[in-house]
């Protein structure tokens, strides 16, 4: 580097652009594939929790003592599991 040259300009050497902090390659990154199946076995997961909880959650309403007439159980099992659902895709965002 010759000392008239700017600290900004970016420099090409040897197929290497080389500005402040930044290095390009011309060679592809490779993907870390041990924990990109991590996380695809852990996002395969989710939906089986999902569905593990539909029959527990009849039994736990009645039992705290939400409601005391059984017909009215669905609805509240309904809101339980569609605010589960909903909190599932806000904490995936």
């Amino acid at each position: 580097m010759s000392e008239r040259a700017s600290l900004l300009e970016d420099q090409e050497r040897d197929g290497q652009i080389r500005g402040p902090g930044l290095i390009v390659t011309d060679k592809p990154t490779p993907l870390p594939w041990r924990r990109v199946l991590v996380l695809l076995c852990l996002t395969a997961m989710q939906p089986l929790a999902f569905e593990i909880i539909f029959p527990f959650v009849n039994q736990m309403i009645l039992d705290i003592g939400v409601v005391t007439d059984p017909e009215r159980v669905g609805f509240y099992s309904g809101l339980i599991e569609s605010i589960f659902s909903c909190m599932s895709f806000i904490a995936s965002l």
